[in-house]
């Protein structure tokens, strides 16, 4: 057995990892509760403490019996979350927690003073309210110490990616849920 592929999901209840040979068969899986820490409606996670629980799921399907002997990781997709991202400051650090997509804090009024409805979702094809990622974004800046000094914004799965050591970039079809990205003619917004 040589190759295989691992395939990450960090999600609302789990984070969720398995690994599959060339024909797709599963040979190993692991699950870890998502470390959100909630308070009532409220739950978020620290960026740090999520990369934990990832390398946690990674290490138990690497360790596993199940995994066969020899065989070595090829690529690693990574999928995650709606609107939750994390906020990245000078450092290459997170200046705030991750707020879950369905929490309900978020500044969808500053929004609206800024843009209209129409035109919110008429770009960003979007309900303007206080679940895409802008409306998070902006609620931080305003609460939490720390989060002006943000110079990036990247979904749960771009983080988990860039901290295994990809890139710190956007993919089109994730920053489209942020209310950042102008879908019509895919250009930031």
């Amino acid at each position: 057995m040589g190759d295989l592929f691992i395939g990450v999901d960090a999600g609302t209840t789990r984070v969720k990892a398995l690994a599959v040979d060339p024909t797709g068969t599963v040979v190993a899986e692991a699950a870890l509760p998502t470390p959100w820490q909630r308070s009532g409606a409220e739950a978020e996670l620290d960026a740090l403490e999520l990369m934990d629980v990832v390398a946690g799921v990674l290490t138990h399907i690497a360790e596993s019996d199940a995994w066969p002997r020899g065989a070595q990781a090829r690529g690693i997709g990574v999928t995650s979350m709606a609107e939750a991202g994390v906020l990245i400051g000078p450092k290459g650090d997170p200046v705030a927690p991750t707020i879950a997509f369905h929490d309900p804090r978020g500044s969808a009024d500053q929004v609206r003073r800024a843009v209209s409805v129409e035109d919110f979702h008429g770009h960003v094809g979007m309900r303007l309210n206080n679940k895409p990622s802008v409306s998070k974004i902006l609620w931080m800046q305003e609460h939490i110490a720390g989060a002006k000094s943000a110079e990036c914004y990247l979904s749960v799965a771009e983080w988990i990616v860039h901290r295994l050591g990809g890139e710190r970039v956007s993919e089109k079809s994730l920053v489209s849920r942020t209310g950042l990205f102008d879908v019509v003619d895919e250009v930031p917004w």
